[in-house]
Parts: structure tokens; sequence; C-alpha cells
């Protein structure tokens, strides 16, 4: 299997983990973001 070019399968699942992680990431910020706003009532 050629993805990018490569034929390691650790490497490109190394590929997909990271943009998985990204997205989980993105996802976390904004719930918590979401949650904070709502909060500052001075």
């Amino acid at each position: 299997m050629s993805f990018f070019g490569l034929t390691d399968p650790w490497i490109w699942g190394s590929y997909v983990a990271c943009f998985a992680t990204v997205a989980l990431c993105a996802v976390y910020y904004y719930i918590h973001r979401n949650d904070k706003e709502g909060e500052n009532n001075d």
C-alpha cells in the first residue's frame, strides 16, 4: 500500500494517529471554551 508514497504501515499509522490527536484536541478545546464563556458573570 502506498500512502503519501510511503509503504511502511507504521509510518502511515503514525500520520493517522497525529491527525486524530489534532482533531481530538480541537474538539476538546471547543467544548471547554464554550463551558468557560458562561462563567464570567460579573
